[in-house]
């Protein structure tokens, strides 16, 4: 399924932990009204959260398992990988062993000085960058990424920007920010940011339903500003609930791609890992999810990928009654919705 013979990249989960509420995160549901942890079905094996991470040791121990690495990426599936005690050990660490760092982040823990000393880390590489998740600006902010603090998160950035540190601005465009998006640009480009991106989400759920969190009422509302984007993801809802079955294109195969969880458990991709949800639907899904043995501390990645679970992964892809949920619906190759591979349509890069 993957080519150990060229650099692989890795989608990289370090903790299980997160100091914010997002009301769209795999980690969290409304329930009754209240936005609340959802511990069973968050993508993580586990039923809890906010008490597992890792060390530089035990990640050197899987990094090195793992072969010929091109790209680490903390992206942060259903965590904060900056909240690691020894995150910025380890991001130096992937950058002396000569492969690059992509974080994507919410930007709203640590100091300044960390920050700072951070962006020297991340100097010695052009290639490794900070993406800052800056979905509106002031009060906007906080509310898709409850317990965000603004202010906080722009002196953290240009803490690390000063010291050299590459980096992006990156907004999701909900109702509620979408006539902030110039005045985001323009305050980009003033504190030297080196990119600027327009995330259009595809995730269609606790949209238009109001809810609470610790006293606080909110309603998250869809952008109107991009009606065509919108027609696409109702298509692509509608599709994934029919029986219709197209061409699936592996989305993390085509860019060699692999997901390694907090517990430095070996997955295709950021979308099957530890999914209680599927279980019961495919006997593979289950053998593997059951299987603890598939991670980079007892084994390598060669023989991770030896699991006879990547075949039948493979052969699902053609076949209606095995094909996973979550394979049709994010990497369908006719449709063109998915929110891996970079898109005109969905990420916009503005500079």
């Amino acid at each position: 399924m993957y080519d150990l013979n060229k650099p692989i990249s890795i989608n990289w989960g370090l903790n299980n932990i997160c100091n914010l509420m997002c009301p769209q995160c795999a980690r969290n549901t409304i329930k009754d009204g209240v936005l609340q942890w959802k511990v069973d079905g968050t993508g993580n094996p586990g039923t809890t959260l906010n008490d597992a991470d890792n060390s530089l040791e035990t990640f050197k121990i899987a990094f090195n398992n793992i072969g010929n690495v091109d790209v680490v990426r903390f992206v942060g599936t259903v965590s904060e990988n900056i909240a690691s005690r020894d995150f910025a050990e380890i991001c130096n660490f992937v950058i002396d062993s000569g492969s690059h760092v992509q974080v994507t982040t919410n930007g709203s823990l640590r100091s300044k000085k960390w920050w700072a000393d951070l962006g020297k880390i991340f100097n010695k590489d052009k290639k490794s960058r900070v993406a800052f998740c800056l979905d509106g600006l002031r009060e906007e902010l906080s509310l898709y990424r409850i317990g965000a603090d603004y202010n906080k998160i722009i002196e953290n950035a240009r803490a690390y920007i000063s010291t050299g540190g590459a980096s992006s601005w990156r907004m999701i465009v909900f109702k509620h920010n979408q006539h902030q998006i110039e005045e985001a640009k323009s305050l980009a480009k003033k504190y030297n940011f080196d990119h600027f991106t327009l995330i259009y989400s595809n995730r269609n759920y606790n949209l238009d339903e109001p809810f609470s969190y610790q006293g606080k009422d909110y309603n998250l509302l869809p952008q109107d500003i991009f009606s065509e984007w919108n027609e696409k993801i109702k298509k692509r809802d509608e599709y994934a609930s029919s029986d219709e079955l197209e061409e699936i294109s592996c989305k993390f195969q085509i860019k060699n791609q692999i997901y390694v969880d907090h517990t430095n458990r070996v997955w295709p991709c950021c979308y099957l890992p530890n999914k209680k949800n599927l279980l019961g639907s495919q006997k593979f899904y289950d053998d593997y999810y059951y299987d603890k043995s598939n991670n980079l501390i007892e084994k390598t990645l060669s023989e991770i990928l030896h699991d006879n679970f990547y075949e039948l992964l493979q052969l699902s892809w053609t076949e209606k009654f095995a094909c996973l949920e979550k394979c049709k619906s994010t990497c369908t190759a006719t449709r063109s919705i998915g929110n891996t591979i970079k898109s005109s349509d969905f990420r916009q890069d503005i500079w």
